[in-house]
């Protein structure tokens, strides 16, 4: 039960330019001296050429081979050699398997582990390793335990609805992800450890009414835990089929979300957070609520590209937001966030007192800020509807009262100032602009 090839991106052709044949195998070591763990090598590969173990239990060294295909039986599998250019494959199969990458030269050390309870221990260079294929084996690949050391790794865990996988995964140092599948078991936190480290909540995660609380460190559905972590900075909601709304609750610390469907609620909590919605999809929530929380924080609203939402409207003295990304609208109460990016057809946007940084696309409406000191930005000129680059764009952007900076971009910007020392630069075009410093307008 292997993964395919392909799917670790290894081909013929680069192999044929290393010169090396496909066919290539490594030769059964009579009287060994390479040792794995203390056990003698059945099998000790060759730079460069492919491993096939036999179905019963080996003891592996790779010694720089670049695909080892381990075969089922309790096998035994350190990978040793390679160079940094060329990356270490390698199928466990089924049994209950030991594979150590720790002593890789190579560039990556990418695993599938199979079925059976195995074991993993990797090594200071980046792994990629699949723990779970729902594909390949529905009801779970068995209970592993996966530990990568350093590098920037990612591992691929979870079980399907009604059957949990009871992965232990400890990520170490590093920037690193972990890619869910399915349900795991709470019982054995994700540990993400030192570095930036993410969680993507993928498949078919979603499929109940989540609520996601890194405060706390887990996940629940009915108030009771169905997944638990630590160490994790960045969360990516991206489910297959199925999905129902799930909820965010934030930390103390700095945390980026990044979303394909619609949330019930965000509290971001303490640090600079980042919550990213790109929605494709025609499943909206109506009254959500939006809480970026102490620090400075980012919301980022995207239907698609450019002005593919027909309209959105946010109030930021009224804390509302009107999201319409074809016919049907919804509403949300929003606050406590510093730094906006919207896009859409027409776009409204009414400041407070305090400063504020909205980067925009649209082709009307008015960007207006506050009596603080605000920055708006015009990112790119809107899709469609707008003429070339923009020519019958006549969006507005409006500093107000205080000390404003407003910036431009392909199509003829309005850029008024208003009370106060503001500066204005469209940038491109033949735009029109008020403000006491004017540049390339």
């Amino acid at each position: 039960m292997r993964r395919s090839r392909q799917a670790f991106c290894l081909s013929a052709v680069a192999l044929a330019v290393a010169g090396v044949g496909l066919s290539g195998s490594a030769e059964v070591v009579a009287v060994g001296a390479e040792f794995c763990h203390g056990h003698e090598a059945t099998i000790v590969g060759t730079p460069g050429a492919d491993i096939d173990g036999t179905d019963g239990p080996d003891v592996i060294v790779t010694n720089g081979a670049f695909v080892t295909d381990a075969g089922d039986g309790d096998d035994l599998i350190c990978v040793t050699g390679g160079t940094r250019k060329e990356d270490a494959d390698v199928y466990a199969d089924a049994g209950d398997d030991v594979i150590d990458t720790s002593a890789s030269g190579a560039g990556s050390a990418r695993v599938d582990l199979g079925t059976g309870d195995d074991t993993y221990l990797g090594g200071p260079g980046p792994d990629r390793v699949f723990a779970a294929d729902s594909e390949l084996s529905p009801r779970g690949q068995g209970s592993d335990t996966v530990t990568t050391a350093g590098g920037d790794d990612w591992v691929v865990t979870g079980g399907v609805p009604g059957d949990r996988d009871h992965d232990a995964i400890d990520l170490g140092s590093g920037d690193d992800e972990v890619g869910l599948e399915g349900p795991g078991d709470p019982a054995l936190p994700i540990q993400g450890g030192s570095g930036s480290d993410e969680i993507e909540f993928g498949r078919s995660t979603m499929r109940r009414a989540w609520a996601i609380d890194n405060a706390a460190g887990q996940a629940t559905y009915a108030g009771e835990p169905v997944l638990t972590w630590s160490g994790m900075e960045s969360f990516e909601l991206t489910p297959w089929g199925g999905w129902v709304a799930p909820s965010f609750v934030g930390g103390d610390g700095p945390e980026k979300v990044f979303s394909v469907v619609p949330l019930t609620s965000v509290d971001l909590g303490g640090g600079d957070d980042r919550i990213a919605f790109h929605l494709h999809t025609k499943r909206l929530v109506d009254h959500a609520t939006y809480d970026g929380g102490a620090g400075t924080d980012s919301f980022i609203l995207n239907a698609g590209a450019g002005d593919q939402a027909r309209r959105v409207d946010l109030d930021l003295v009224g804390g509302s937001l009107l999201f319409r990304p074809a016919d049907e609208a919804v509403r949300a109460r929003i606050g406590e966030f510093e730094r906006y990016r919207l896009s859409a057809w027409r776009l409204d946007v009414a400041g407070t007192a305090a400063p504020e940084h909205v980067l925009w696309i649209g082709c009307r409406g008015v960007v207006a800020g506050g009596p603080g000191d605000d920055i708006l930005e015009a990112i790119a000129p809107a899709d469609v509807e707008c003429g070339y680059l923009g020519d019958d764009a006549e969006a507005v952007a409006r500093g107000g009262p205080g000390d404003d900076t407003l910036v431009g971009e392909y199509m003829p910007d309005i850029l008024i100032g208003g009370p106060g020392t503001d500066y204005a630069n469209g940038r491109r075009n033949h735009d029109r602009c008020v403000a006491e410093t004017v540049v390339r307008c």
